[in-house]
């Protein structure tokens, strides 16, 4: 096994591998940590995923991919990637073991940064507030798009114009299957039950707002799981807004999942 885990980092709904990549990724590789950070497919594509299923899936391959070479895994979720990421860890930890073969690595842990922590077969709009009162509604061309506030205001507030503008203009298309009814629900899997969980609550959040947070954390804990928490006065996006902070508790979390 290596010293240490590779660092699998799923971002959120609508974004791409530029939030973990621009200023977090090279601190972690900065201490010797593998990272791997891929566009996750239920955004940015030419049509819409037909089902969250798919993304789990290929999260699922990236795992496979690193634990097959006797690598321990941590995987690190933000926003809509904690459904996804939380997911993909069935069948790879000690706890469920039913994808590993002999001389495998495993999942040893997952961070949660301002990330949802769904119920198993739960979709994202099966725990939100009703439609009309998000602040992202669906198309008929089967995306989900944001139609009711500023980007900025809901995910940089606290970021810089140039970080704010840059990471507007990376902006994805976001399927809406993935969101809602059965396709929205297959695969989803409380994955923080299998392992030792981190949440950074960021107080900030225009997203997913801190009261949110902390429910998503007493519900898992309720639950039984093993949750240490840490919270940062940020935005949505501590990895653009509070970088230091976030590799930190990335770190802090990996060692701790290490013991």
């Amino acid at each position: 096994m290596s010293a240490k885990p590779t660092l699998i980092l799923i971002h959120g709904a609508w974004h791409t591998p530029t939030c973990w990549n621009k200023y977090v990724v090279p601190q972690l590789e900065a201490q010797g940590y593998k990272c791997v950070a891929e566009q996750i497919l239920f955004s940015n594509t030419v049509e819409p995923l037909p089902s969250i299923k798919h993304a789990i899936e290929q999260v699922q391959g990236l795992i496979e991919a690193e634990v097959s070479q006797g690598r321990d895994v941590v995987v690190i979720n933000h926003s809509f990637g904690g459904s996804v990421g939380q997911s993909a860890v069935n069948g790879y930890t000690s706890k469920n073991l039913s994808k590993l073969k002999e001389g495998w690595g495993k999942v040893i842990g997952i961070c949660y940064v301002c990330a949802f922590m769904p119920p198993a077969e739960t979709s994202l709009i099966d725990v939100l507030p009703p439609r009309d009162t998000l602040f992202h509604t669906p198309t008929p061309g089967g995306w989900e798009e944001i139609t009711r506030k500023d980007p900025r205001d809901l995910f940089y507030h606290d970021c810089s114009k140039e970080d704010q503008d840059l990471m507007v203009s990376e902006l994805k298309n976001l399927s809406t299957a993935c969101l809602e009814g059965e396709p929205g629900r297959n695969g989803v899997y409380e994955g923080f039950m299998d392992v030792p969980v981190w949440y950074l609550f960021c107080t900030l959040d225009g997203a997913i707002v801190i009261q949110a947070q902390e429910m998503m954390v007493a519900a898992a804990k309720e639950k039984g799981a093993s949750v240490t928490t840490r919270t940062l006065e940020s935005s949505h996006s501590p990895f653009i807004s509070k970088p230091k902070e976030t590799a930190e508790f990335i770190l802090d979390a990996a060692m701790a999942f290490q013991a």
